[in-house]
């Protein structure tokens, strides 16, 4: 997919909208959705793409944990920050910062059993024995 593209798509859809909004200001509002699941649309076509290379490449190889939880904290990143803009987009930005927090929390503890982990190899270097 080409950035230029995704671009004009986006710019096309918002100045169609302003003008439309000047002439018949109900119908602003489909211009607006419905450039937005253009855009959406092409862009889980990328993902997909984008994920399954990922994935092959974490999953084949001897990383294979650690790419799950890595998979999964940048799926807990990204559902987390596009829920959060809605939120602000729509007005309540203290529910979006919620939400945005609530993410980061899910993210740290799917991360605690990799820094325990992180933290037993740590001790056992420094001849500490496990934690």
């Amino acid at each position: 997919m080409d950035i230029l593209k995704l671009c004009g798509v986006g710019l096309l859809c918002a100045l169609t909208a302003l003008i439309i909004k000047q002439i018949k200001g109900e119908y602003a509002a489909l211009v607006r959705v419905g450039g937005t699941v253009i855009i959406f649309g092409a862009l889980v076509l990328v993902a997909a793409d984008i994920f399954s290379e990922i994935a092959a490449q974490f999953f084949g190889e001897e990383l294979s944990g650690y790419g799950g939880i890595m998979l999964k904290a940048l799926g807990l990143a990204l559902l987390s920050k596009l829920c959060a803009d809605i939120c602000r987009d729509i007005g309540e930005s203290s529910v979006g910062s919620g939400i945005e927090l609530g993410g980061k929390l899910a993210i740290l503890a799917l991360c605690v059993p990799l820094i325990r982990e992180l933290m037993g190899y740590a001790a056992s270097l420094l001849g500490m024995g496990e934690i």
